[in-house]
C-alpha cells in the first residue's frame, strides 16, 4: 500500500501536468468501473463470443496521466470472459519516473481524487 506521504508526492506530480476536470471525471470512472467490476467473478458469461467481447470492452479501461517530470502514471483495468467465468484486475504503476510507490490500489486513486476535488475547491475564487 501507498503511504500518504507517497500519495501527496503523486498528487504534486499529477496537479500540474493534466487537465483538471478531465483528472477528476476520469478518476471517477476508474473508481466507478471498479466498483462495478470487482465482483464480476460471480458474473453470467454471455451465450454468445460476441457479447462476451462487448462485455470485455465496456469494462476494461487504460488510462494515462502525465506527470510533472515526464513520466506517467498508468491504471490498466482489464475484464475478460471465458464460456463460464468472468475475471477482473487492475494494475496501477508508474512508468518512466523516479517516484518509488509500490503495491498502488483503489485506495491511492480515491486518494487521488479526494486530494483533486480539495485543490479544485481551494483554488476557486469566492464570490459575495
Amino acid at each position: 500500500m501507498s503511504t500518504k506521504k507517497q500519495e501527496e508526492q503523486l498528487f504534486n506530480q499529477l496537479i500540474f501536468s493534466n487537465e483538471e476536470e478531465w483528472a477528476i471525471e476520469t478518476l471517477k470512472d476508474l473508481i466507478s468501473n471498479h466498483e462495478t467490476c470487482k465482483n464480476s467473478y460471480f458474473w453470467s458469461s454471455s451465450l454468445s463470443a460476441n457479447g462476451r467481447r462487448a462485455t470485455e470492452q465496456r469494462y476494461s479501461r487504460y488510462e494515462e496521466f502525465n506527470l510533472e517530470n515526464g513520466g506517467l502514471l498508468v491504471v490498466k483495468q482489464n475484464l475478460s470472459q471465458s464460456c463460464r467465468h468472468t475475471y477482473y484486475s487492475m494494475n496501477i504503476y508508474i512508468k518512466d519516473n523516479d517516484i518509488e510507490i509500490r503495491n498502488m490500489n483503489l485506495k491511492t486513486l480515491n486518494s487521488l481524487l479526494n486530494q483533486y476535488l480539495t485543490y479544485s475547491l481551494e483554488s476557486q475564487p469566492v464570490t459575495l
